[in-house]
């Protein structure tokens, strides 16, 4: 099988491993007085810096980052310190915990609208996959990556992706699309003098072409990226395109070209000192040593491999262990290639055992992961409903001392009122007068509204903005005006929407539609619900009960869903046709049993069949508890109507 080098960005923005002057300094931060949000930097820093130097401590800043940063709200600084951990992770070939990871921080970035974060994870994601051998899900990544980059118009990253994307249609043997990629990408590198990047698509190409079975083509791939990046000095690239032809003349058994090639990369990986890299091509010289007879050298190049394998713990110390007993089953030497085998069958075993751990490592890892999610989202629940009962009792007691007020003030009134209403009506039919009753209610209870309200929104304003210009003379300390001043604005403020809540005046001097566009307006300023409104047709004069009573419909309605369903979306339409006036209210919120209001003995529900029935009004609803969204269409004769008012 052939195996031939490309390049392609493993990490969207790569740095380089720190040292310990670095971290001490990063460390040394720690212990000041910090803010939270510049605490959860350093730690994320400290976890990418320890990843190749203690990947344990790496761990554990890592982590600590991202739970400070959830405990903060920091969702910037968390969706830095997921990804980095993720990094550290992938590391490990812990890949699934890092998609886990990688994922948690891309909804961060989509909610921050961060597109070029968004589309490094998006590369991450993809490299993961490639690792996994997933390149269906590569592709899809390196693709979403691309879209974002190219609407973002950032030509570096674009041309860093589709090489990766090229790279992953060589690897889905689609060989003509990958050729396509790489040549349209050879020209944008062309373009913009990108002779690095030439480089890179040069090697890339020829691995194309000779997987095709053009050899001579790809050949002269090899050679042009060679000569390229000796002009450029770039040699680690230069010893990557020497392995590969290497490889090639190996296999071709081109043995002398391939032994120059293999060589030369040999004497550029001990310059740069890569003991990877140095253990990688002796292994190659091994093979190439083995098949020339030449067993001697063939011994030396693969222990010597060997041992800077064991030395630094590399992954190829197994296969070097396997390429040692085939070498010596040729030299006949029985008790050399047993102790070998045997090594390489030992390091079989610990790999498996290794990979049963770190499964069980990653499957713990994401348990806990999702367990401190639930734990975090319960708690926030939690709190977010202890604030809306604190917020509901408030509101209960303040009705309450209004109701209180309202009876002491007018209680002999109303009481008068309703002793000579039940004597005219006393021979009167059941329903008409149970229709009266509840019309002579409702009518005193939005006069009072009205009337309370008119007085607060008059007198209480009159006499707040006396006391302001009495506050502003020119002889009052400065701080005792300012303290004033925003306090009776503070006043004002509340004593109009109390004003608002019992009677509005945009009800009173307007119409309907404008009365919910003002109460869509106040929902829609708490940053919770999106409220519109639309009308069409609504008659202009419309009498004053026929407004008061869909008003009260429509907020008690709007309220309870709001309360209730959890929405974030509600549409409020009004339609006049001929003979009825359709008001249709839509939410994206839960749904409901609708049977379940028909047994209800909630004021809520009351109050709406109450006044719909002042109006000969009705109301269905559909909605179900299996599906998202609800819908209530109240119906009013326009007859009815009128016969109302």
């Amino acid at each position: 099988m052939k195996r031939f080098l490309f390049f392609i960005l493993l990490l969207s923005g790569l740095r380089v491993v720190a040292q310990n002057p670095v971290v001490d300094s990063l460390e040394n931060q720690l212990q000041k007085k910090i803010t939270a949000a510049e605490r959860v930097s350093i730690l994320s820093e400290l976890c990418w810096q320890y990843r190749q130097i203690n990947q344990a401590k790496g761990l554990r800043y890592g982590n600590e980052a991202v739970r400070l940063a959830r405990e903060s709200g920091d969702k910037k600084g968390l969706s830095k310190s997921l990804n980095d951990l993720s990094i550290l992770y992938m590391d490990k070939t812990q890949f699934d915990t890092a998609i886990l990871l990688l994922n948690q921080a891309l909804a961060i970035r989509i909610q921050l609208k961060d597109s070029v974060g968004e589309a490094a994870i998006y590369n991450k994601l993809g490299i993961i996959y490639q690792n996994q051998l997933n390149l269906k899900e590569a592709l899809t990544h390196a693709l979403k990556a691309l879209d974002l980059y190219e609407a973002l118009k950032m030509d570096p990253n674009i041309q860093t992706t589709m090489n990766n994307i090229g790279v992953i249609h060589y690897n889905l043997r689609n060989l003509d699309k990958s050729l396509a990629i790489h040549s349209q990408l050879m020209e944008l590198r062309s373009k913009s003098g990108n002779q690095y990047g030439m480089g890179q698509t040069m090697l890339n190409m020829g691995n194309v072409y000779v997987a095709k079975g053009d050899t001579l083509k790809g050949m002269s791939y090899y050679e042009k990226a060679a000569s390229l990046f000796r002009k450029l000095d770039k040699k680690e690239e230069l010893a990557t395109v020497l392995n590969n032809l290497g490889t090639y003349h190996n296999q071709r058994m081109e043995f002398n070209q391939a032994r120059q090639n293999l060589e030369e990369s040999l004497a550029i990986r001990r310059m740069l000192n890569n003991p990877k890299d140095i253990s990688t091509v002796l292994a190659l010289l091994g093979e190439l040593n083995s098949l020339t007879k030449n067993y001697k050298q063939a011994k030396n190049n693969l222990k010597e491999a060997l041992t800077i394998s064991k030395q630094f713990e590399l992954p190829q110390e197994r296969l070097l262990y396997q390429k040692l007993a085939l070498l010596y089953a040729r030299l006949n030497n029985a008790d050399s290639v047993y102790y070998y085998y045997s090594q390489y069958d030992l390091i079989n075993n610990k790999l498996y055992e290794d990979n049963i751990k770190t499964q069980v490592a990653e499957l713990q890892t994401k348990y806990d992961t999702e367990k401190k999610e639930n734990q975090i989202t319960l708690l926030q629940q939690e709190n977010e409903l202890k604030e809306s009962r604190i917020q509901r009792n408030q509101l209960l007691v303040s009705l309450l001392i209004i109701a209180i007020a309202a009876l002491v003030v007018f209680g002999f009134l109303w009481r008068n009122r309703l002793v000579l209403k039940q004597k005219v009506e006393l021979e009167s039919t059941k329903a008409i007068l149970r229709e009266s009753q509840l019309q002579a209610v409702i009518s005193s209870q939005e006069e009072e509204r009205k009337r309370f309200a008119q007085d607060l929104h008059d007198g209480m304003g009159q006499l707040i903005s006396a006391v302001k210009l009495n506050l502003s003379k020119e002889y009052v300390e400065k701080n005792a005006l300012n303290h004033a001043v925003e306090v009776l604005n503070e006043m004002n403020a509340e004593i109009r929407n109390i004003a608002f809540n019992l009677m509005p005046q945009v009800l009173i001097n307007g119409g309907l539609e404008e009365a919910l566009s003002e109460l869509a307006y106040r929902v829609n300023n708490t940053g919770k619900v999106e409220i519109s409104v639309s009308a069409f047709d609504l008659e202009e004069a419309m009498e004053p009960e026929r407004k008061v009573a869909l008003y009260r419909v429509c907020q008690e309605w709007i309220n309870n869903v709001i309360k209730y369903s959890g929405c974030t979306k509600m549409d409020v339409q009004l339609v006049q046709h001929a003979d009825e006036l359709v008001i249709t209210i839509e939410d994206d919120g839960h749904g409901f049993d609708a049977g379940v209001l028909a047994s209800s003995t909630g004021n809520g529900w009351r109050n709406i069949n109450s006044r719909l029935t002042l109006v000969h009004g009705q109301i269905e609803i559909d909605s179900s508890p299996a599906r998202q969204g609800t819908t209530v269409t109240i119906s009013v004769p326009v007859l009815a109507l009128a016969s109302a008012a």
